[in-house]
């Protein structure tokens, strides 16, 4: 643990992870791929929910969003191929 932060009712925990333990059936071109890995999320209360769908943003590279406004240098969310 790192820090809890508290903010009247909720308490946030951050912390710092030393170590993960990654299954092999999970692992793919160097990365954890969600298709294999197939989370399951969390809601409130009895609530869960699959993955769904998945797609890409790019990261923005500063030189092409410095000095722009509002949504125009936002990138658009794509489909993986």
């Amino acid at each position: 643990m790192v820090q809890v932060v508290t903010d009247r009712n909720t308490h946030i925990v951050l912390g710092r992870i030393v170590h993960a333990h990654v299954d092999a059936s999970v692992w793919k071109d160097g990365r954890v791929d969600p298709r294999l890995l197939d989370p399951v999320c969390r809601l409130a209360g009895s609530g869960y929910a699959s993955l769904g769908e998945l797609f890409s943003v790019d990261r923005p590279e500063w030189t092409k969003v410095e000095g722009t406004r509002d949504q125009e240098a936002m990138p658009r969310a794509r489909k993986p191929e």
